[in-house]
């Protein structure tokens, strides 16, 4: 079933034909000739044709026809447009005259599409106009002052019972000249007067004089209340060239007079002087097939505004719902029970009871101007088809949740977030907007998480690795003062022989430097050219795509890879050649050194012989030096090891200082979105930041450090007091670099040899005992927690009640509800499903939340199924859905008589609600 509601089209409300005295240019009946009646018709038959294709080429899609006193040429047009409906030509045609009254006033009067000829001129004569319209003559009748007041023309024809509720009356406004309303002295008379709508000559209400504007926007309190203002172009010209000009986007459900007095009742909602565009992502249809109850296998179009579902109980809104949320998986066969969610189970029930393995529902999205088909079937409940542009694709809850970010709400729900977790709610409301900003800190605070986690680790590594070097040098002191010994008892020995023995340490070590370097030039050499090839390979493959047809920029920069690779593959081929022929002449020194060592392990063997003598401290000797080789060659390794974790000392502060910087973003985040909550609140609610963070996840990390370490709790709380300030993450940075120093101490082995480092802030909190024992039970884990801990920003709600400013969480539980219904509105974001969202609410503030659906409804998309009739009629639903026992009884907008009547015999109030959007502007 189509889309039956109000929707935004482009008007032009006041054109006159070829008859209007002042036309410029040629008449169509122009001719020297006199014509046939035959040859008259034919041509203004002709005209009317070419006024719709200007019609069409112009973008206009509702016209009037309004000539002064007269409609000879509507009919020509009417049944024109009749004529192209079977084409497609979106146009609507609305018959109208130009009115001059007794009192010079002038008006528009306009009447419904389908209004007969014969009750045309019924009005005509109703009204005193010259029977007579000279049909046949190329100008239409001379336009004399009507024998009426202008308020007098409503009472003229409504008392005709054919022509009541078929045409609308808007007096003219434009106040150049004297013809209008708006002249002093008028105010008595513009305030009393029975029309809802004004028009303007070629001009927007914003182009009025000051005085004026104010008068007709209501803004004048003795010019009564404002009222609904059309523009027009007031086009008399052959080339149709201002035809259009000065448009107004009205939103009407049918081309009737009471579609647009209702959009001049609800001008605010209805009346556009610029293009509307839709929002981004809105419900297009839903069709159900299959169903035990709700049969929808014609789907039901929604507005991409506000739709309303009405009916009486059991009827099928909130199933009609419940099924729009099971096609985008948000339904209760996803979701959770929770203490604010009354209807869970109810609604998780009717699902398992009315859905089998045949049933299938699909939801139409359209985002960005695409369309999206969303269909999950019941007989594989656990994926969703995604069908865009030909190509299909099964999705998981999760993905269509992320893809379109859609909110609903079941019946109750809101109030009953009213009684305990709204304030935690509200906040989670007024920051979704920012939820991606927020996503983005909260994933670049886990990503330096897990970066500062591997660094404690690298840390700890570090760490451990400096008390084995420690170890070493220890070992590397004491062997050096046994050769020394050693050496100093070979006195007997020839100075050769000395010098041989002396020289096979420095061999040694020179053996173990080259060892060394080989091995690391190998590396090196070995990843150089790995990132080359790398590199290559991907500009190649590059270069292969960009071999496609490309825009001129794209084409210069594939021409620069190209240039680019080139250099780099010479580049390339020296680095290559110069590795050969290094590795060519280290083969070459290697081959040297070879024959220096082995000349040297030959004298030094020599020169063992002859000191046959000391041969027991040549032995220990000997078995000194091979240890100190084998020793430093350990520290060596050590140190190598070291060098590459060295890095983690300034790696921890910058990460840090990263971590610091994502958390003030964090509080500017929240600060922004705080700010947001009394414009989306319209001013009873009000939040602002806390000077002090949340530092909860610190207090868990601290009592876990001092876990099991027999600190008294009020020492602990002291050293919690220290974090309290405005300035936390300065102060827990400043006390983690204290637990880091004493972790280094306790892990590199410093606690067997030196005293505990200073620690000033835990020095001054706990006892010398207690952080003894504190160091002696630090471990990663432990520390892991502390060095990830997130000071976040708490934000202080406050209430307007009678007036004053109270705390949020004093506010009554339908005070609490309207607020947090208002955010849901007038934040911007997808689409919002709410059933039953007045429960629990004050009737009192139903007045703000109507004005908080005009507000919204241009923004995002609205669908509320509700038996309040205020919210209905008054906040202007584009589309009514009355359902009756699971079927569609009746659909369209409330312009349509059908559809007021059900509001009227289904909903309580609902006669109350269109008298109050009557007496909304004092008619």
């Amino acid at each position: 079933m189509s889309h039956r509601g109000a929707t935004y089209r482009k008007t032009d409300l006041q054109i006159h034909s070829p008859r209007d005295a002042n036309w410029v240019g040629g008449r169509p009946d122009d001719s020297r000739a006199e014509l046939t009646e035959h040859e008259i018709i034919t041509k203004r038959i002709k005209w009317a044709a070419e006024f719709v294709d200007a019609c069409v080429a112009k973008g206009i899609q509702v016209a009037a026809l309004t000539d002064h006193h007269e409609g000879v040429y509507c009919w020509y047009v009417w049944n024109e447009v009749e004529r192209r409906k079977n084409q497609g030509v979106d146009l609507w045609f609305m018959p109208g005259m130009e009115l001059t009254c007794r009192d010079s006033v002038q008006a528009l009067i306009l009447f419904d599409h389908d209004i007969p000829r014969a009750l045309f001129d019924k009005a005509r004569n109703a009204l005193g106009l010259k029977a007579d319209v000279e049909e046949n003559k190329r100008v239409g009748i001379e336009v004399k002052v009507m024998n009426h007041d202008l308020e007098k023309l409503q009472i003229i024809l409504d008392a005709d019972p054919e022509l009541v509720g078929r045409f609308i009356i808007m007096p003219n406004v434009t106040a150049d000249g004297y013809k209008h309303i708006v002249r002093d002295g008028f105010h008595k008379r513009f305030a009393e007067m029975p029309y809802v709508g004004l028009y303007l000559d070629k001009k927007y209400p914003t182009d009025l004089r000051t005085k004026a504007y104010h008068r007709v926007t209501g803004q004048t309190v003795d010019w009564g209340g404002a009222r609904g203002i059309i523009s027009t172009s007031d086009s008399r010209i052959a080339d149709f060239s201002d035809l259009g000009a000065f448009p107004t986007w009205l939103k009407l459900a049918a081309p009737t007079a009471e579609s647009l007095r209702q959009a001049m009742l609800a001008a605010d909602s209805r009346i556009s002087y610029t293009a509307t565009k839709p929002p981004t992502l809105y419900i297009e249809s839903v069709s159900v097939k299959n169903a035990a109850y709700l049969h929808l296998d014609e789907a039901l179009h929604f507005s991409p505004q506000f739709s309303s579902v009405i009916g009486g109980r059991g009827s099928g809104k909130s199933t009609l719902l419940e099924y729009v949320r099971y096609a985008l998986g948000i339904s209760a066969l996803e979701g959770r029970g929770s203490d604010w969610d009354p209807t869970y189970e109810r609604r998780k029930a009717l699902l398992e009871a009315t859905l089998n393995a045949s049933s299938e529902v699909e939801v139409v999205l359209i985002q960005d101007g695409v369309s999206i088909h969303i269909t999950r079937s019941h007989a594989n409940p656990d994926r969703i088809v995604m069908q865009v542009g030909g190509q299909e694709k099964s999705i998981s809850m999760s993905d269509a949740k992320k893809l379109f970010p859609i909110q609903a709400y079941s019946q109750g729900e809101l109030s009953h977030l009213g009684e305990g977790k709204a304030e935690k709610r509200l906040f989670e409301l007024i920051t979704a907007p920012d939820q991606a900003s927020f996503d983005g800190v909260n994933k670049a605070i886990k990503d330096i998480d897990g970066e500062l986690r591997r660094l404690l680790g690298q840390a700890v590594e570090y760490w451990r690795l400096e008390g084995q070097r420690r170890q070493i040098d220890a070992q590397l002191i004491t062997t050096k003062a046994g050769i020394d010994s050693i050496k100093k008892g070979l006195g007997g020995l020839d100075s050769g022989t000395q010098d041989i023995l002396d020289r096979h340490q420095i061999v040694g070590q020179t053996s173990r430097w080259l060892k060394n370097l080989i091995n690391e030039y190998t590396e090196s050499q070995g990843n150089l050219v790995s990132a080359f090839e790398t590199h290559l390979a991907v500009s190649e493959k590059n270069l292969t795509i960009l071999s496609l047809p490309l825009a001129d920029a794209a084409q210069l920069i594939a021409g620069a890879l190209r240039e680019e690779l080139t250099a780099v593959t010479d580049a390339f081929r020296i680095i290559i050649a110069a590795s050969e022929a290094f590795e060519q002449k280290l083969e070459i020194n290697k081959e040297s050194w070879k024959s220096v060592l082995n000349e040297h392990n030959v004298q030094y063997s020599v020169a063992l012989s002859q000191a046959e003598k000391f041969t027991a401290d040549l032995q220990r000797l000997t078995f000194l030096e091979q240890q100190q080789l084998q020793q430093q060659a350990n520290r060596d390794e050590l140190t190598a090891k070291m060098e590459d974790l060295q890095a983690y000392t300034v790696e921890i502060t910058r990460q840090s200082g990263d971590y610091s910087a994502q958390q003030a973003l964090l509080r500017q985040l929240t600060s922004s979105s705080a700010a947001k909550l009394v414009e989306l609140t319209n001013g009873q609610a009000s939040a602002k930041l806390s000077l002090t963070d949340d530092i909860s996840e610190m207090v868990d990390a601290i009592a876990t450090l001092f876990k099991g370490s027999g600190v008294r709790s009020e020492r602990i709380n002291k050293l919690v007091d220290t974090l309290k300030g405005t300035d936390a993450v300065a102060v827990w940075w400043r006390l983690l670099n204290e637990v880091l120093d004493a972790f280094r101490w306790k892990i590199s082995g410093l606690s067997m040899t030196e005293a505990r480092p200073t620690l000033p802030i835990l020095d001054e909190t706990i006892d010398a005992g207690g952080l003894g024992r504190f160091c002696d039970m630090l471990s990663v884990e432990r520390v892991s927690q502390a060095l990830t801990a997130v000071s976040r920003p708490r934000v202080k709600l406050m209430h307007k009640q009678k007036g004053r400013e109270v705390e949020f969480s004093q506010a009554s539980q339908g005070e609490k509800a309207t607020i947090l219904l208002n955010v849901l509105m007038r934040q911007t974001g997808g689409p919002l499903l709410l059933d039953q969202p007045e429960e629990g609410l004050d009737n009192r503030i139903i007045g703000d939340i109507v004005s908080a659906i005009h507000a919204a409804k241009s923004q995002k998309q609205l669908i509320f199924a509700t038996h309040n009739a205020n919210l209905v009629v008054n906040g202007d639903a584009e589309l009514v859905v009355d359902l009756n026992a699971g079927s569609i009884n009746e659909i369209g907008a409330i312009d349509l008589p059908t559809v007021r009547d059900a509001i009227t015999q289904t909903m309580e109030g609902g006669k109350n609600a269109f008298e109050l959007r009557r007496l909304k502007y004092n008619f």
